[in-house]
């Protein structure tokens, strides 16, 4: 798939979050999923350990933040228009799942993996010391003995 395509999708699927926004009840939903509301009644979530404000027509950053991506306007808008109000199972699910943005040229363990692979190699140090900045929580060593972190927003942890 040529990159001109692959942006095509990412933008053509962040329209599509946007207009599930519009649909929304920001404040109740924001309340379900544990997030806070601004003095605005937008939904005030902490992703990548950035602030950023959803409203029924956009996903912004807070203020002197870099403008969000479009995956991350993605991600946010398909989190607050999932209508989730359920705890959490403790069932992790490969991101297209969540997303709809499917992963290819290796699984999504790969696909996720490669850029802080490629960033951190085998300095775990530094990695230790970055993640938390992003919003990381150290979740120590896992059955198969691998360092577990998780990221992400209320009632939806990435690890």
């Amino acid at each position: 798939m040529s990159r001109a395509k692959t942006k095509a999708t990412r933008l053509n699927y962040r329209a599509t979050q946007l207009e599930n926004l519009a649909k929304l009840d920001i404040p109740a939903q924001a309340k379900a999923l544990g997030l806070e509301v601004d003095d605005q009644g937008r939904a005030v979530a902490v992703f990548l350990g950035r602030r950023h404000l959803i409203s029924n027509t956009e996903v912004v950053a807070a203020e002197g933040a870099r403008r969000p991506t479009v995956d991350e306007q993605s991600v946010l808008a398909h989190y607050l228009a999932s209508r989730g109000a359920g705890e959490l199972s403790g069932e992790y699910v490969p991101i297209g799942r969540l997303t709809g943005i499917a992963v290819s040229g290796g699984g999504p363990s790969q696909n996720l993996a490669k850029p802080l692979g490629d960033l951190f190699g085998d300095r775990y140090d530094l990695f230790a010391q970055a993640a938390p900045k992003v919003g990381g929580k150290a979740l120590g060593v896992s059955s198969s003995g691998a360092q577990t972190w998780e990221f992400g927003l209320p009632k939806l942890p990435v690890r």
